[in-house]
């Protein structure tokens, strides 16, 4: 019996999660919808788990469409299984083989279950930030955005005159 479980879950934004539970040979163990709560994502872990030897770890492939990700990748890692984001490409090659004509919640998050099995040196486990670095990531972004949304208001230093003048943005031109 082969009890390796590989979990994709296409994720949801206004709807909830689709779920695909594979063997390590390909088949179907668990089909479940999920809504980003600890108690549904418990849910979806114990389907999952059911029938493994303790000690069972889930490979849990996730497709990073917007922020949606990051609260299933913290709970699946946070409790020992390993999680992969995989880039949109690849999920989208390895849809349209498998699945011609059709698109669906199901087919992807069956599609990414599979991947693994497809491309197992393709995958690449992820490894969630410290508080920290994501501390840092945070104030980084923070200091960006302040600088973008400052640049168009402030005086540019044209340099394509004969002295540099302070002028404002629209009054730059470039003689080419």
């Amino acid at each position: 019996m082969n009890h390796r479980r590989l979990v994709g879950i296409d994720l949801g934004v206004a709807t909830a999660h689709t779920v695909r539970v594979l063997d390590g040979e390909g088949n179907v163990v668990a089909k479940r919808k999920a809504w980003p709560t600890a108690e549904s994502l418990t849910a979806v872990e114990a389907a999952a788990l059911a029938g493994c030897p303790e000690g069972t770890r889930l490979e849990v492939v996730i497709e990073p469409t917007g922020p949606a990700w990051l609260p299933i990748a913290v709970f699946f890692s946070a409790r020992g299984h390993r999680v992969f984001r995989v880039s949109s490409q690849k999920a989208a090659d390895l849809r349209r083989f498998l699945s011609r004509h059709a698109k669906s919640n199901g087919i992807d998050a069956d599609t990414l279950a599979r991947l693994p099995l497809f491309d197992p040196g393709g995958l690449r486990p992820l490894v969630l930030p410290g508080a920290d670095r994501a501390a840092l990531d945070r104030r980084v972004r923070a200091t960006d955005r302040l600088t973008r949304s400052r640049a168009p208001r402030s005086p540019t230093v044209c340099i394509d005159r004969p002295a540099p003048v302070l002028t404002k943005p629209s009054s730059c031109s470039r003689s080419e």
